[in-house]
C-alpha cells in the first residue's frame, strides 16, 4: 500500500480526525473533484460511494456534465455542480462563471482531487471555496499520492482516499455492489434487448477507444465473431462502438452495429448481455462492474491497472494490438460463454 500524502494544510488533521470534525459541522460539506474518462470515472464508483456513506448528505461532486450523466442511480442523485461540456479543464474561468456552477451558499471542510492532475482552473476552484469557506479547509490531490499507481489497479488506487477519511478503512462492500444505471438508460437498455428473438443470447462487443492503438484489428474481429456465433449458434454478437462498421454480408444476420446510442444507454445494455467482448475502454469496466462474463484485450496498456477488479473476466495481452491472434480470443470466449 502507497503512503496517502495531502496537501500541506491537511497534515494538521489525521482522516479520522478529519472524518469526525466534519461530521460534526452540519453545515460543511465535502466537494469531491472528478474530471477523468467515462472508464476512470466508473473505476471510481466504489470510492464516491464510500464517502457519500461516510458524510451522509454532506458531499457535493464537482464534474463535467458529461461525466455525471453516465452515474448510476445513487451517484447522480447527489448534490453537484456540473460544469459545462465546452470548459477545458486547463483553462481558467472568470468569477462570475465559477460562481454560476459553484455557488456561494455554502462552506466545505475537505476538498478531494479525484483526478490525477493539476490545472489553474482547478487552483481556481479551491480558491473560490476557501475565500468563502468559514472552517479550515483540508485538501487530497490524488496526484500526490506516493509513486503512483505503480502495480495497482486504477479503483484501488483512487479507492486510497476513501481509506483515509472512512474509519472502516474497507474497500469490501463497495466493490461487491453494482453499478446499476439510471432507470431513464435502463428502460432504454430492455427495449432494444427485446428486438432480439427471446431464445437468443447477445455478445456485446466494444471495440472503441479514443485511442486507435488500443483497438483491434477489424479483420481479425470479424474473422472471431464469425467463429464464435458458427460454433455457438445460440448467440448473436452486437457491436456497440460509436462508429458502424461495414459487416460483411455473410455474417449479416449474425453480427448486428447498433449506433447512435447515448452513452449511459450502452453501458445498461451491456448490462443485460450475456457475454462481453471487448478492449480496454470505458465498456470494459462497465462489463466488469456488471460481473457479466467478458475477454478483455490488452496492448500498449497494462491489464495489472486498467484490466477486470470486480469480476473473473479473461485477458488476452500482447505488446501491440495487431499481435492479437483471433484464434486465442476465440478460445478464450468459448472458454467462459454460458
Amino acid at each position: 500500500m502507497k503512503a496517502c500524502s495531502l496537501g500541506t494544510e491537511s497534515k494538521k488533521k489525521s482522516g479520522t480526525e478529519l472524518s469526525r470534525s466534519i461530521e460534526s459541522n452540519s453545515n460543511a460539506k465535502v466537494a469531491v473533484f472528478l474530471w477523468n474518462g467515462i472508464g476512470d470515472c466508473w473505476l471510481s464508483v466504489p470510492t464516491l460511494r464510500a464517502l457519500a456513506e461516510e458524510f451522509p448528505s454532506q458531499v457535493m461532486l464537482i464534474m463535467p456534465s458529461y461525466l455525471h450523466n453516465v452515474l448510476p442511480q445513487d451517484l447522480y442523485e447527489l448534490p453537484s455542480a456540473r460544469i459545462p461540456e465546452e470548459w477545458g479543464r486547463a483553462e481558467r474561468r472568470s468569477q462570475s462563471e465559477l460562481q454560476s456552477i459553484l455557488g456561494e451558499d455554502f462552506s466545505i471542510e475537505l476538498f478531494i482531487n479525484l483526478s490525477p492532475w493539476r490545472s489553474p482552473f482547478l487552483d481556481q476552484i479551491e480558491h473560490h471555496f476557501r475565500s468563502r469557506s468559514t472552517f479550515e479547509i483540508s485538501t487530497f490531490h490524488l496526484s500526490n499520492v506516493a509513486g503512483g499507481i505503480g502495480n495497482e489497479h486504477y479503483a484501488d488506487f483512487v479507492f486510497q482516499v476513501a481509506k483515509y477519511v472512512q474509519r472502516t478503512q474497507s474497500e469490501k462492500d463497495f466493490f461487491q455492489l453494482q453499478i446499476a444505471m439510471r432507470d431513464e438508460f435502463r428502460n432504454k437498455a430492455d427495449r432494444l434487448s427485446q428486438v432480439f428473438p427471446d431464445d437468443c443470447k447477445l455478445l456485446c462487443v466494444h471495440n472503441h477507444s479514443s485511442e486507435e492503438r488500443k483497438r483491434w484489428d477489424t479483420g481479425r474481429l470479424f474473422s472471431c465473431l464469425d467463429s464464435f456465433t458458427s460454433i455457438r449458434e445460440e448467440y448473436l454478437a452486437i457491436i456497440v462502438d460509436p462508429t458502424e462498421y461495414q459487416i460483411p454480408l455473410h455474417l449479416n444476420n449474425r453480427i448486428f452495429s447498433m449506433t447512435g446510442l447515448r452513452l449511459g444507454t450502452v453501458a445498461a445494455f451491456v448490462e443485460k448481455c450475456d457475454l462481453f467482448l471487448g478492449v480496454d475502454s470505458c465498456m470494459l469496466h462497465m462489463a466488469d462492474m456488471c460481473k457479466v462474463p467478458s475477454v478483455g484485450l490488452f496492448g500498449p496498456t497494462r491489464p495489472e491497472n486498467w484490466g477486470f477488479r470486480f469480476s473473473n473476466g479473461s485477458t488476452v495481452e500482447a505488446k501491440q494490438m495487431n499481435q492479437i491472434p483471433s484464434q486465442k480470443v476465440l478460445n478464450k470466449l468459448l472458454s467462459i460463454a454460458r
